[in-house]
């Protein structure tokens, strides 16, 4: 009962991923996407830092990495992303850690495009929990410091990350910030933030998935650099989508 209690979640967690790719990079079909104003009623409580829980209380806790870029300046599909999420109903062991930044504006009212925005969605609803100042999120720096903030105060039993911007490849990597010149993570500035919060271990991975909802990043050399962070990578080359559990290189 309890195998397949925690089957259906990470069932639940794949559908909330496979969400998300819907417009990441492609930027989505517009007729079809949820309204921006349609995301306006997932309005988060104010700003509280002192939350935090324990791993014994949170069985699924997904960090999700958005930079928004001219995805959501010019066309809003991080909004709609979003949107689509927060009309999830998620069980009370599973949460949502949010970061938002990268983007010049954002078609929704609890975004700070002149912030670092981080939030938590779970059964209780979007609650924004702490502002940081701005910075590029193609920067090792800020990626580690919003994994430093997850691991700190939402720890769980089992954890997935996902990356949400343009993909550029085993070159550029992903994570292209419109507010820094487009400056991107690359593979190594990727495992650099990792490595400096995380034992990394091809045997004992910290994560249960890393998800990229980018262009470009289905890739030998992705699942490469992640073999030792994630069990399973989850990408996709272009719109089409590539399952693959990652490997020892």
């Amino acid at each position: 009962m309890k195998k397949s209690k925690i089957n259906k979640i990470f069932a639940m967690i794949m559908v909330c991923i496979l969400i998300f790719s819907m417009t990441a990079c492609g930027g989505g079909d517009k007729s079809t996407s949820t309204s921006t104003e349609d995301a306006a009623v997932a309005t988060p409580v104010a700003a509280d830092t002192t939350t935090t829980t324990t791993a014994s209380d949170t069985e699924w806790a997904i960090y999700l990495y958005i930079c928004g870029s001219n995805l959501e300046s010019e066309g809003g599909a991080a909004t709609n992303d979003l949107a689509e999420l927060f009309a999830v109903t998620l069980p009370e062991n599973v949460k949502v850690v949010i970061e938002t930044g990268g983007s010049s504006a954002w078609m929704n009212d609890y975004a700070n495009p002149a912030m670092l925005d981080r939030f938590v969605y779970d059964s209780n609803g979007l609650q924004l929990v702490e502002e940081v100042p701005s910075a590029s999120m193609g920067s090792a720096d800020t990626l580690s410091g919003f994994l430093d903030f997850a691991k700190t105060n939402y720890p769980a039993k089992k954890t997935g990350f996902v990356f949400w911007n343009h993909g550029g490849g085993s070159v550029n990597g992903a994570a292209f910030d419109e507010l820094y010149d487009n400056d991107s993570l690359t593979l190594d500035e990727m495992k650099s933030a990792f490595s400096s919060n995380f034992e990394l271990s091809a045997d004992n991975q910290p994560f249960e998935l890393i998800g990229f909802d980018t262009c470009l990043m289905a890739t030998v050399d992705v699942a490469a650099t992640y073999s030792d962070i994630g069990k399973y990578l989850v990408g996709k080359w272009l719109e089409l989508y590539w399952f693959g559990r990652c490997f020892k290189c």
